[in-house]
């Protein structure tokens, strides 16, 4: 059998019998749109890094001055952004995956603005290894950051640099 070469009128415009309709088209896009929109709605906000991050222990002074820490590490790098300050430690019992850091701070010495408010790390494991890590480790300073218009800063024992809390 022989086919015959006649268009009807939709060939004649380019549009086959397979071609979806504008209708169709229209529909598709605008479902797509609409779970493109739907996925967006959904999201969570962005996990603040001070979220994560150990909170500050505020210690009052007699406390604060018996605190010692039980391990031998330095403090590398310190970094503040927003409410979170990051250190970058090099530490020895590098063996035990428990070990720990704490912040302690007291901020009842800074009675003025653009005071320096004590703090000290506290490292703590169960290994005596001597095996050197570096590791970095958050914490949420929003607490140290309560009086608005202060330029109160950092010091922590064992860093030589005073840290702007702002």
């Amino acid at each position: 059998m022989r086919r015959s070469n006649h268009c009807t009128p939709k060939c004649v415009f380019g549009i086959s019998e397979r071609t979806p309709s504008l209708k169709a088209m229209k529909t598709n896009i605008i479902t797509a749109f609409a779970l493109l929109l739907l996925a967006a709605s959904c999201q969570k906000e962005p996990v603040t890094a001070s979220e994560n991050c150990a909170a500050v222990i505020r210690d009052n002074a007699t406390a604060f001055n018996q605190l010692t820490s039980s391990a031998n590490f330095n403090i590398q790098d310190a970094r503040i952004s927003g409410n979170t300050l990051t250190l970058k430690f090099a530490h020895g019992g590098g063996c035990d995956p428990d070990f720990k850091f704490q912040l302690h701070a007291n901020p009842s010495i800074a009675d003025f603005c653009g005071a320096n408010i004590n703090a000290k790390v506290i490292f703590t494991t169960n290994s005596g290894c001597k095996r050197l890590d570096y590791t970095e480790r958050c914490f949420d300073i929003s607490t140290l950051k309560t009086r608005k218009g202060c330029q109160d800063k950092l010091q922590i024992d064992g860093y030589p640099t005073i840290i702007s809390l702002y």
